[in-house]
């Protein structure tokens, strides 16, 4: 399908440019769960009693439930919503305020004057609606984000287009001070590194003779030598400009057809 990335560019979608929405993606996730996975056998459903069978998850699960006690009761609204992460928030004028996003419903109007906080419930893979726990009657309130209504006005859409399609501009500030903080991080790793050498060679020049002393003092000049050649400034620096000579002032002469005053 589209946007699909494959393993080669042959095995790509017709258009790599077509992003999927990430709830689409969760809801054709879904749907493959109910319809595939819960349907299909798999090697570690077996049982006893039916040696060489495999069952699917949904046998399975009708299997256990008969041979306990039980009653089935069906996963309600209230239910689902009651399942996902809550939150509490404190109701403002322009509804409820949720992870950079503002959710608001005329069902608020009942409990805006409400003081305290309330219960907030959000599916963390849909950030469209949040549901807010009436305080009296404990109804879960259905609210939609500010983004979704917004995109139902004039240009609404379009704008949310262009802001999703513009990256950041790289700042070279930020570039600099990152460049600059990752060179002084390897600066005091590698003090820290020739101190630490230094203290051990110390201890272990008590315990050589001259001759491995020796060898040992011109391979740490050596290393410390090559550390100082790499801790070198890397970005070229200008050659110093020496201002021009001034050309030499040729005297004026005095023409023989000049007036003289006498």
């Amino acid at each position: 399908f589209d946007s699909y990335v494959g393993r080669s560019p042959e095995h790509r979608g017709r258009n790599a440019r077509v992003p999927i929405p990430f709830t689409e993606l969760v809801d054709q996730m879904w749907k493959f769960v109910i319809s595939v996975y819960q349907n299909r056998p798999h090697r570690g459903l077996v049982r006893r009693e039916h040696p060489g069978r495999t069952f699917t998850p949904n046998q399975m699960y009708a299997a256990a439930f008969e041979a306990s006690a039980g009653i089935p009761l069906p996963l309600t609204e209230a239910d689902y919503v009651g399942l996902m992460p809550a939150f509490s928030r404190t109701l403002r004028s322009d509804g409820i305020h949720l992870q950079n996003e503002t959710y608001d419903s005329p069902a608020l109007d009942q409990i805006r004057t409400h003081s305290g906080k309330v219960e907030v419930r959000q599916d963390p893979y849909d950030t469209d609606r949040a549901w807010v726990r009436h305080p009296q009657n404990d109804v879960w309130i259905d609210c939609t984000a500010r983004s979704v209504r917004l995109s139902a006005l004039p240009f609404g859409s379009t704008v949310s287009q262009r802001l999703a399609a513009t990256a950041p501009a790289d700042d070279p500030h930020a570039e600099w001070a990152q460049t600059f903080l990752d060179s002084e991080t390897r600066r005091v790793k590698a003090e820290k590194i020739t101190k630490r050498h230094t203290s051990t060679t110390n201890r272990d020049r008590r315990k050589q003779s001259p001759k491995e002393a020796k060898s040992t003092s011109r391979k740490r000049t050596k290393a410390a030598t090559e550390k100082a050649n790499r801790r070198r400034d890397e970005l070229p620096r200008p050659a110093a400009v020496e201002p021009a000579p001034l050309a030499p002032v040729s005297p004026i002469r005095n023409h023989p057809d000049d007036y003289k005053v006498v």
